[in-house]
């Protein structure tokens, strides 16, 4: 992999604080930064992920009681062809005897 320098300037107070908290995590200045770099394109990655699934749940939302009427209709229909096909064998029944 090939690397490249990047400068960031800062206050001394604010680079002494990454030296400070790189140190206490046994790693180097620029892992630090590396790492708070990948963190914010990860946060950056859910908030768009929670976006997309705030939509997917907006349109089940209106969706789903859509589907639910129409498995109650198709219910509802199939009861009805059930009881006209149990009409039709009780007519056959009584034409057999």
């Amino acid at each position: 992999m090939q690397t490249a320098r990047v400068t960031v300037l800062t206050i001394p107070q604010r680079k002494a604080e990454w030296e400070s908290r790189a140190s206490r995590l046994g790693i180097s200045t620029g892992e630090l930064v590396r790492d708070a770099m990948k963190r914010t394109k990860i946060a950056e990655a859910q908030s768009v992920i929670e976006g997309e699934l705030a939509l997917l749940v907006a349109e089940l939302e209106h969706a789903v009681p859509l589907m639910a009427a129409s498995l109650d209709r198709s219910i509802g229909y199939i009861a009805h062809a059930n009881q006209v096909i149990e009409s039709c064998l009780a007519e056959i029944d009584a034409l057999r005897q």
